[in-house]
């Protein structure tokens, strides 16, 4: 998760990076989110960018939760 914000739209806008990591840069999980931000901040339109920013967070939340419980119970018992 570290080094997604390099590959992510954060930095620079996705149509100026080169075809071989726009296709990545577009459909990761930082790049609607921080579009999201950007808009809320600048009071710019943000188009669909939210409502996918919420959908990558519910995912990785429920995830993380599963990942965890699973641990759990197989370290503890």
């Amino acid at each position: 998760m570290m080094f997604l914000p390099y590959f992510s739209g954060a930095f620079v806008p996705v149509s100026t990076m080169p075809t071989w990591i726009r296709g990545f840069a577009a459909h990761e999980p930082l790049s609607p989110i921080i579009d999201s931000f950007r808009g809320l901040l600048l009071h710019a339109p943000t188009g669909q960018d939210p409502p996918i920013a919420i959908a990558w967070c519910a995912g990785i939340l429920l995830a993380a939760a599963f990942a965890a419980s699973f641990l759990f119970r197989r370290r503890s018992g």
